[in-house]
């Protein structure tokens, strides 16, 4: 969070692409990550932070193989 002059906390703003193509399938882009490297339409965004929020709890090793 970021703070203001006058103490109050705002939150950053999303970095929203116009114009920009989807890195893996060529797409329209409409979020971006990491300011400039990371661009992607709708559909490859959700099965990036999909696989990404899977592999994160695999490596936790909070959740045992096989267990649901």
């Amino acid at each position: 969070m970021c703070q203001n002059q006058d103490g109050t906390e705002t939150l950053p703003t999303p970095v929203i692409s116009f114009g920009k193509t989807c890195m893996r399938c060529e797409d329209a882009a409409v979020v971006a990550l990491k300011a400039n490297d990371l661009a992607f339409c709708r559909s490859c965004f959700l099965s990036y932070f999909t696989h990404k929020f899977r592999s994160t709890i695999g490596k936790s090793k909070l959740v045992k193989k096989g267990e649901k």
